[in-house]
């Protein structure tokens, strides 16, 4: 018989020899049994990846199971070096090589073989200074990836690639409701309005998300997405030297690979929800009857998943267990400080605005994300670089006694120093989950009782109020969707800034001009006449000026209108004053168009019969559009309520500078009295 010691080598070597027939699969002795025993050994590993033999002294190494057909690889860039079979009957079987020369084999669509080959001018370039694309995957941020390989994206992140393209959808429905002129009512439904809330329209919290006016609102939300599509995964791209983006995939080995440590996409889809609604909730503490739209919040809630992510992997030290032999705490540290210097900048940004709102609702929406990852834990990664699903889960060494052999599971952030019990941050996360949302219950039904659930504004020309209601003594009351902004009263700010090609005819550029804007019920340019003698529905004038200045010409006209979806055109009559009052021309505009507009407004001017000036060429079509004489104006909407605080300003300030004049004036008498003195006195010294 052979010595013990001789006969665990044999053993190992055999367990050696079966796992290269089965790589991947678990070594593991099951233990020691006696040649003695009456029953025989049997181990249900049929159909498993478990690949086990029994050593005993008289008989050898003993087969005890029987281990499944080995399938080759599918995925580029990946290949089986064991001999293995083709999972679909139509794939067509390929022999490669690896970097090391050893043979392997994979499985690909027909049609789709050279996708498992290096890249001809990859191979050509490798080893050079040069690559058509940074090789390293560490050196390729997530917001680098789409534009390395779009659709590998896609199917790697699919909920944030969604989010996006849903984002594109929404603000193309938003441009169509400006086009329609509101027959789609996206505004009013979508976007966070607190008197809407006291309906029970709770759907906002999720919706105001997809709710942009502008792309370049909406292209600032996109780069912070694509700054975190590494908490939902780790695509597998190919990179320039034949290498692969993502740890543990692909046939050659890159040591500064990027770690796919990502949540998934079922719990990304899940923070997306709870940060946004989340932030949402919290936006309404702070200015209740304000519109808050836009998908910032949801970015800081995937920036608050990554740090609780990386901040587990740092603290339970997981380089030591993952399958890549390298260390990611610097590249860990490193993606934390990203995170921050974006934090950092949405701070400076909210207290140079004055943004108390968004800043409050950005930090919870951010903590909110932390807390959803503290109180699922869910799986970190896919396997390809952390084995376990959970391995930041671990024994803890502390208890409240001290040192424990038998403690709680805990979780430690950045570093084994702060660590904590498993049910501790959970249940603090779920008290914060619980605050926000019965505080948040509480202001709505409580602190805000008083505010009509009928409230309405404006949000660029398009109402936002309460769907499951209707404006109260307004007809039509079954309507779901009527109106409760419709024949409000609303303070049209008009500043003018100046003309563009007009000049005033020759010896009447020292007369006089003035300015009137009138709101109509019919629109004024089908009209030759400009619809004067049509009784306005509102109008306001400016103050008298020079026919030389009006090319520089700046005043701010209040003009008081009743709001109409439909209907209503503000006109701006231009009136030479000299000899006699009268109107030389107009330009106008829908108001719905006004109060969509977010900068300046170019309207023509139609001369008047009569008129004089640079109109001839004009008004015979001469001229193009953009040559012809025009105004510019740009509008404001405010409700009369602000309208009156800012008129008190004013007032309050002319005051002011009033008594600063005279304060003035005072002192420059006295000092004139000095000098008249002083001169007295010195004329008398003289004599």
């Amino acid at each position: 018989t052979a010595p013990a010691e001789e006969q665990l080598d044999m053993a190992l070597r055999k367990l050696d020899a079966c796992h290269r027939l089965s790589p991947g699969a678990s070594l593991r002795v099951l233990g020691v049994r006696s040649g003695q025993a009456t029953d025989a050994p049997a181990l249900p590993v049929y159909n498993s990846r478990v690949c086990s033999v029994v050593y005993t002294p008289t008989e050898g190494v003993t087969w005890t199971a029987q281990t499944p057909v080995l399938h080759c690889a599918t995925e580029p860039g990946t290949c089986t070096t064991t001999p293995c079979e083709c999972r679909k009957s139509s794939d067509k079987k390929l022999e490669l090589r690896t970097p090391q020369g050893r043979r392997c084999w994979a499985c690909s669509e027909s049609g789709k073989e050279y996708t498992f080959r290096v890249n001809a001018l990859a191979e050509h370039m490798e080893g050079q200074s040069v690559s058509w694309w940074p090789p390293y995957g560490i050196n390729s941020p997530p917001i680098l990836w789409i534009f390395m390989d779009f659709w590998a994206v896609v199917e790697g992140c699919p909920v944030i690639a969604g989010y996006m393209f849903l984002f594109f959808c929404c603000l193309l429905i938003r441009k169509a409701e400006e086009i329609t002129g509101g027959m789609i009512p996206w505004t009013r439904c979508v976007p966070i309005f607190g008197p809407a809330l006291k309906r029970g329209e709770v759907w906002r919290f999720f919706t105001f998300t997809f709710f942009h006016l502008q792309f370049l609102d909406l292209f600032q939300n996109l780069l912070t997405l694509l700054d975190t599509l590494d908490v939902e995964g780790t695509p597998p791209i190919i990179l320039g030297d034949g290498s692969n983006l993502k740890c543990g995939v692909g046939a050659k080995q890159n040591f500064m690979c990027y770690p796919s440590i990502g949540l998934g996409s079922t719990h990304t889809l899940g923070v997306s929800l709870v940060s946004a609604a989340v932030g949402g909730m919290c936006s309404t503490w702070v200015k209740f009857s304000d519109v808050v739209a836009g998908a910032s919040a949801l970015g800081f809630g995937l920036s608050g998943a990554i740090v609780a992510l990386y901040a587990l992997y740092a603290g339970a030290d997981l380089d030591s267990t993952s399958s890549v032999q390298r260390s990611f705490k610097d590249w860990v540290w490193l993606r934390l400080i990203f995170v921050a210097f974006h934090i950092a900048m949405e701070f400076v940004r909210g207290m140079s605005q004055r943004d108390i709102a968004g800043l409050w609702a950005h930090t919870t929406a951010f903590i909110s994300g932390f807390a959803y990852v503290m109180y699922f834990l869910p799986p970190m990664g896919d396997g390809t670089l952390l084995s376990a699903e959970r391995p930041y889960v671990v024994a803890c060494a502390y208890d409240s006694s001290g040192f424990s052999s038998s403690a709680p599971e805990c979780v430690r952030l950045f570093s084994s120093m702060y660590e904590y019990q498993v049910s501790y941050v959970q249940r603090q996360a779920f008290l914060f989950f619980s605050t926000v949302i019965g505080w948040t219950v509480f202001n709505v039904a409580v602190l805000h009782r008083k505010v009509p659930a009928t409230g309405a504004v404006l949000l660029a020309g398009s109402e936002v109020s309460a769907v499951c209601c209707n404006r109260q003594g307004r007809p039509g009351g079954g309507d779901g969707l009527a109106s409760n902004m419709e024949s409000k009263e609303v303070i049209l700010w008009c500043e003018v800034l100046g003309t563009l090609a007009w000049r005033p005819a020759p010896g009447t550029e020292d007369a006089e001009r003035k300015l009137v804007a009138r709101c109509l019920n019919q629109d004024p340019s089908q009209s030759a006449g400009g619809l004067l003698d049509l009784p306005a529905e509102g109008e306001a004038q400016s103050n008298n000026v020079q026919g030389k200045d009006l090319l520089a010409w700046r005043e701010n006209i209040f003009l008081p209108v009743l709001f109409k979806q439909r209907g209503s055109f503000i006109q701006f009559v231009l009136y030479d004053l000299d000899p006699v009052k009268k109107p030389i021309a107009f330009a106008s505009i829908t108001l719905s168009q006004a109060l969509r507009s977010k900068g300046e407004q170019r309207m023509k001017l139609q001369p008047l019969e009569g008129a004089k000036g640079s109109w001839p060429k004009a008004a015979s079509g001469c001229l193009p559009w953009r040559l012809s004489p025009q105004i510019v104006v740009k509008f404001r909407y405010i409700e009369p309520q602000k309208a009156l605080e800012i008129k008190d300003t004013a007032k309050y300030r002319l005051q002011f500078m009033e008594e600063e004049i005279k304060k003035a004036e005072e002192q420059l008498d006295g000092l004139r009295k000095q000098k008249t003195i002083l001169d007295d006195q010195g004329e008398a010294g003289q004599s």
